[in-house]
């Protein structure tokens, strides 16, 4: 998008000419407005209000951001995240559809921090998968917005309760799941107006809980509050996936219920199978907008290598074990020894157990409840619109895994 050669960004004041000074002033009422050479120069301040204006009448203006804006924080920002960042702090509701590894995380915080400084957005709350709350959110803000503080939601409900009734912080992170046990509360928060949702496929299901109780959150009777939907993937399973997140990011693009949107999008060749029509991805961008996208082969200025850690918990059964072949060196697993003669092979004990898959005396495969981990690495993956390569340190661990992937 180019700007028009009448217009022109001048000291912070959008410069353009006008026929009729008086209609004008009452469309702006801060314009001044000069005459020049049998005409009228007209100069308003180079606002988000003003910008959108100029934009929804098919002028596009640059954002704000790009000119006021100094970027804080470790890192410099690269071309597409400043033009993600023009582009959320211009629309309230909005979607953020670039694959994974290209940053969006960092310029939505910048977005947020902008419009923090023109007083657009009081708080925000951030809504994630709970591997993401502290190794990507919290590290990001404290890595991009260094003079921003936050609160990770996580925890017992008097825990959240705590956190959340500290308003000296500017951001709440909480996880997908977390919102239900504090909703009432996060209902309530009308300074709080503004929502970030982190992979946002996962509420993907219009009829569960979760995305009930998120559009409650969102859609609150008498709080504004804005909301932008990451995701690397709008639809990982059919393309109806993108039912669940229009109803909550942009409920009026989309009128109809599921059953229509099925219809248009797939088709039914079997009492129980459909199939995607062949335009079934270009009604989906039409459903999801305002939105933006980078894929990451189009990022060609980003580092070779991308690292991120996902924390994971184990399973109560798991630390059970863990903790007592730390402690003894022995532990008893359906009925069979696992045990450590000396710090190397404890070692390894220890990490075939957090693995979820240990070997006893006999040599053969003991299985522990690994849900947490398979549930982290089912997210990473869906998160991923290209082909996974998972490393697995053991062969019990290995096949346990595959037979658990396999239906996937």
């Amino acid at each position: 998008m180019q700007l028009n050669p009448a217009f022109r960004i001048v000291k912070n004041h959008v410069v353009f000419p006008v026929k009729d000074p008086e209609k004008t002033r009452q469309v702006f009422l801060m314009a001044k407005i000069v005459p020049k050479n049998g005409s009228y120069l007209c100069a308003v301040p180079h606002t988000i209000e003003v910008t959108r204006f100029f934009r929804n009448n098919g002028h596009p203006l640059p954002s704000p951001i790009t000119s006021e804006y100094n970027w804080p924080g470790r890192f410099k920002p690269y071309p597409h995240q400043i033009e993600t960042s023009e582009f959320l702090v211009l629309n309230k509701r909005a979607y953020v559809t670039s694959g994974m590894g290209v940053m969006k995380s960092a310029a939505s915080l910048w977005s947020i921090d902008y419009l923090m400084e023109k007083g657009e957005i009081k708080k925000c709350l951030i809504v994630s998968p709970l591997s993401t709350l502290d190794q990507v959110w919290a590290k990001e803000i404290f890595q991009v917005l260094p003079h921003r503080r936050c609160h990770i939601l996580h925890g017992s409900r008097d825990r959240r309760m705590e956190l959340l009734k500290d308003k000296s912080v500017d951001f709440y992170i909480i996880n997908h799941d977390g919102i239900k046990i504090i909703e009432q509360e996060l209902e309530r928060r009308s300074d709080i107006n503004h929502v970030v949702i982190d992979e946002l496929a996962c509420f993907r299901n219009a009829g569960t809980s979760r995305n009930k109780t998120m559009f409650r959150i969102l859609n609150r009777q008498g709080v504004d509050r804005g909301a932008w939907g990451l995701t690397g993937t709008r639809t990982p399973t059919a393309p109806t996936d993108c039912f669940g997140q229009i109803k909550l990011i942009t409920p009026e693009n989309y009128r109809y219920g599921f059953k229509t949107l099925q219809s248009e999008l797939m088709m039914q060749i079997s009492q129980f199978k459909w199939i995607p029509k062949g335009n079934a991805a270009d009604k989906v961008n039409q459903f999801m907008q305002p939105n933006i996208r980078f894929a990451l082969e189009d990022c060609v200025d980003l580092p070779p290598t991308i690292w991120h850690e996902r924390h994971c918990d184990m399973s109560p059964e798991q630390q059970k074990h863990y903790e007592a072949l730390k402690r003894t060196s022995f532990a008893e697993i359906e009925g069979k020894q696992v045990t450590a003669v000396n710090a190397a092979v404890l070692f390894g004990r220890l990490l075939q157990c957090a693995t979820g898959c240990a070997y006893s005396t006999d040599g053969s495969v003991v299985e522990l409840d690994f849900g947490p981990r398979l549930n982290v690495l089912k997210e990473t993956i869906e998160e991923c619109n290209e082909k996974v390569i998972v490393f697995v340190p053991f062969t019990g661990a290995l096949n346990s895994l595959y037979d658990k992937l396999k239906k996937h």
